[in-house]
Order: structure tokens, then C-alpha cells, then sequence
């Protein structure tokens, strides 16, 4: 029997969660698979590094450029500029018996080629819509067009389930959590790569707090800045680039670190591809988010790696707590909380260590890519025979 053939879209081409979550998905599923980006980039490199076959739909320059929190005339000026790309799209939907649309903006734009092309579509769904970042016109112009679109919706948290349903979404829902590889992290030298990660530091036996995640407003790096003032002699890493135009917002945490006395303290390391050494090389992990996180894959990726990870409670990142059994969670924007917990594991390094270890397991089991692979072919099946 022929497994169905299926055309895969995003938009951009950068390393999010979710554009690693698919990547993650395609390098294990066989062939009849394609993928459609608006742009080149990292992701663009890695699909081919992997022989998946991908292209840039070309023409997609003014919706590249919209944000979430775009209006509705910005809205109609990016879809009139977009319209020959749609039917070429719509043309090269015609190979595939389905579309699968992994980010907002290529659903929306996927959502129109799909109808104009008769092809089924599903929708993952890696965002909480109801955050205040997307704006009224976003979240109608997404459900209009993928309630009649879409004939299921994969949501990777039960937080962004609901939040789907609460802007009107009527399509089928299933969650499925990303899923992660963890032989990337449970088997890394700890003591080995601390080690090297002090070296390069230039730092001595001090201990390490690691933030990894695109520099952005709602990720919380300028929390962690503010919280390490409370953690004495401890040094802070900030992992990940100033993506989607936030280079400005990284001069200002420079600024703030500068301004703190803590410049010799707070390390930028921009965009790594050593995470799994990086996140077992720190002593402790942090999730700072100041909104409700949808999934919260660097978590997953910390417990994975038996590195003790303080939560920011909100969305998926309680239902990752609740459900690996941790109790390490603080309220958000809250600089104090954090730095109390931090305080409170580095007072108690083996008690702390050996929790990570347990937590670590339970993370394995739950949230293994090729569990959660097996997860996603089937609603992919489940589509083609209903």
C-alpha cells in the first residue's frame, strides 16, 4: 500500500522549536514527503543536509514581514502581494494527497492554496493564540480560513488546544507534545563539559546557570539578568540568536548586565549547535518566559539531559512539570522567586542532582521522537482513511 504523499510548509527558515520539532519528524519519516519554504536559512540547509526535498516559494516577502500583531489592512496588502505565489503553490499542491503546515503564517497562506487545489490539510499548531502578541485580526483571518481549511489540528500542549477552541476553532483537535531525541542528552559527560564550558568562560569552579532560547521579549532574559544579582558568585550563559529582528532587544540586555555590575557575570553565547553539551555543562537551566509557553522544548531537553531546570509556571511548561512529577516551578516576571530557587538547589547540589535524575526518566518515557513520530504518522493516516 503507498503511504500518502505529503507536501509540508513553513515559512521561515530559522531553528525554532517548532521548525526542529518538524525537522526532528521528517529526518525519520520514509519518502513521499516534500517540504515548501518562504525562505532560506538554517532550516533550508539542514533538510538537505538530510536528502529531504524542499523548496522556496518565492514571492512571499510581504508576508514574511508581517507580525502577529499586524492589522487587518497590513493583512490584505500581504495576501494581494502573495497571490501568484498562492497559485503556484496551489499547483504544487496538486503532487501531494495532503498539506501539512507547521507554522501560522504558511497555514494561512497553505489554507488558501489548499482549498484552490481541493487537498486535505492539517494544521500543527505550535502556538497559544490566545497570547496577547496576535492581534484581533490575526487570530479571525487564521480561524476563518482553517475552519474550512483544516480537517485536523495537531496542538503540541493541551494549553494550546484550549486556547484554540477559546478564538473558535471547530476543527478536530489532538495533542501530541514535540518530541525530542534524547540520546543527544543522556549520555553527555557532565563533569567533562563543565569543565570546557568554564574554560571558555574564563571562569574557575563557579557555578553555571544556563538560559537557552532566541532572544526575544516574552523569553525572559532580562529576568534571569535581574535574578543573578541574588545568586552570589554564580555566572550566567544566554544561549540563542536575536531572531525575527530582536538585535536591538539584545543590546539592551547587554546594557542591562552592564548597568547591574554583572557584565563579567552574564555570558552571550549567541546561537550554538553543541546544545546537548551546553545543557549538560550547567548546573542549573531556566525557563524565565513572561507568557504562557506553548510546549517549552528546552525543558524537555534539560530533564532529558539530568539537569535540574527551574519552570516558569504557564501552558505547556506546567503540563511538562505536572507531568514528569517535578515541583520546580516560580510565577513569572518574578526575579526574586527565581533566584530563591536557584539558591535553594545550589545549597543542596547532590539532593538536587539526584531529583534530575529521577525527573529524567519519567522525560524519556514521555516525550521520546520516536514515541511521539508514531503519534503524528498515525493522525497522518488517520486523515487519509477518514
Amino acid at each position: 500500500m503507498r503511504q500518502d504523499r505529503v507536501l509540508f510548509l513553513n515559512h521561515s527558515s530559522e531553528l525554532g522549536g517548532g521548525e526542529l520539532s518538524l525537522l526532528e519528524y521528517l529526518a525519520g519519516r520514509p519518502d513521499n514527503k516534500a517540504v515548501v519554504l518562504f525562505q532560506d536559512g538554517p532550516l533550508l540547509d539542514q533538510l538537505r543536509k538530510h536528502d529531504i526535498p524542499v523548496e522556496i516559494l518565492a514571492g512571499m516577502d510581504g508576508v514574511l514581514t508581517m507580525k502577529r500583531s499586524s492589522g487587518l489592512g497590513d493583512s490584505i496588502r500581504a495576501a494581494l502581494g502573495g497571490l501568484g505565489s498562492i497559485d503556484r503553490l496551489a499547483r504544487r499542491m496538486r503532487w501531494a494527497d495532503m498539506v501539512y503546515t507547521n507554522s501560522q503564517k504558511a497555514t494561512v497562506i497553505g489554507a488558501v492554496a489548499a482549498m484552490i487545489a481541493r487537498r486535505p490539510m492539517i494544521w500543527h499548531l505550535h502556538d497559544i493564540m490566545t497570547s496577547p502578541g496576535f492581534s484581533g485580526t490575526a487570530r479571525k483571518v487564521a480561524i476563518a480560513l482553517t475552519n474550512r481549511a483544516a480537517k485536523l489540528v495537531i496542538a503540541n500542549s493541551q494549553a494550546t488546544a484550549d486556547a484554540y477552541r477559546q478564538i473558535g476553532g471547530n476543527k478536530p483537535i489532538t495533542v501530541i507534545p514535540n518530541g525530542i531525541d534524547p540520546g543527544k542528552f543522556q549520555d553527555q559527560d557532565r563533569r567533562h563539559n563543565h569543565l570546557r564550558l568554564a574554560e571558555e568562560l574564563g571562569i574557575g569552579n563557579q557555578p553555571i546557570l544556563g538560559l537557552f532560547g532566541r532572544i526575544s521579549p516574552w523569553k525572559g532574559q532580562d529576568v534571569a539578568i535581574r535574578a543573578l544579582a541574588d545568586i552570589p558568585d554564580a555566572h550566567l550563559v544566554l544561549v540563542g540568536g536575536a531572531l525575527f529582528g530582536q538585535q536591538d532587544l539584545l543590546e539592551q540586555l547587554k546594557s542591562q548586565a552592564v548597568a547591574a555590575g554583572l557584565a563579567d557575570r552574564v555570558h552571550f553565547l549567541g546561537f550554538r549547535r553543541d546544545i546537548p553539551e551546553l545543557l549538560s555543562s550547567v548546573d542549573i537551566a531556566l525557563h524565565c518566559s513572561t507568557e504562557a509557553e506553548p510546549f517549552g522544548r528546552v525543558i524537555v531537553e534539560a530533564m532529558m539531559a539530568g539537569t535540574p531546570v527551574i519552570v516558569t509556571r504557564g501552558g505547556g511548561a506546567t503540563e511538562i512539570v505536572t507531568q514528569t512529577q517535578s515541583d520546580l516551578m516560580v510565577p513569572p516576571h518574578d526575579p526574586e522567586a527565581l533566584a530563591a530557587a536557584v539558591n535553594s538547589l545550589l545549597e543542596n547540589p547532590d539532593l538536587t542532582l539526584a531529583h534530575a535524575r529521577s525527573i529524567q526518566a519519567k522525560a524519556i518515557e514521555l516525550y521520546d521522537i520516536a514515541k511521539v513520530n508514531r503519534k503524528i504518522d498515525d493522525a497522518i493516516v488517520s486523515l487519509s482513511v477518514g
